[in-house]
């Protein structure tokens, strides 16, 4: 007597889950993307803020000036931090993959820290921001200078296109 294995798969029934997971990850991809798109624009923006405050605290400790330099062409993000806007340690913002999908916003093409950590009110209007574009991506992420003395918060969107509607104060009657 023989006996015969009737376990398995029909061939429709592969057929039909590899359809069903090829269905599933059309509808998952896109959004998968854009997360993780938002995810390297947000690394970008927290890389720049650290830059900055810790430029900012150098000039503090060290009882000098120091220039932060922006780089804003398109697939060349990158700050400078040194002595002039051109001269210092020069820091490509998210690795170079990310860096080619990337591009920098601003008003300033510099940041100047004086000895004591403020921002010189000579070279650049407060508040303004230095926002972080995606490419395929219309939600910018930005660091928001918001006082001459020298303080910083993250922030997104239209609070990146007009800092100064939201972060100056609205005179009392």
């Amino acid at each position: 007597m023989k006996n015969s294995s009737t376990g398995g798969f029909t061939l429709l029934e592969v057929l039909v889950v590899v359809v069903m997971v090829g269905v599933l990850s059309a509808i998952a991809a896109p959004g998968w993307l854009s997360f993780m798109n938002r995810q390297r624009t947000n690394a970008v923006r927290d890389e720049m803020l650290q830059i900055m405050q810790s430029a900012q605290v150098d000039a503090q400790r060290m009882n000098r000036r120091y220039v932060i330099g922006i780089n804003s062409t398109p697939g060349l993000a990158a700050l400078t931090v040194g002595s002039t806007a051109t001269s210092g340690i020069k820091y490509d913002l998210g690795g170079e993959q990310i860096r080619k999908k990337i591009r920098l916003d601003t008003t300033v093409s510099s940041v100047t820290f004086t000895h004591n950590g403020e921002i010189d009110a000579n070279i650049a209007d407060v508040p303004f921001a230095v926002s972080v574009i995606s490419e395929g991506s219309d939600t910018p992420r930005c660091v928001v200078v918001t006082t001459l003395l020298g303080g910083f918060v993250t922030a997104e969107g239209d609070n990146c296109k007009n800092p100064q509607a939201k972060y100056v104060p609205v005179p009392t009657p």
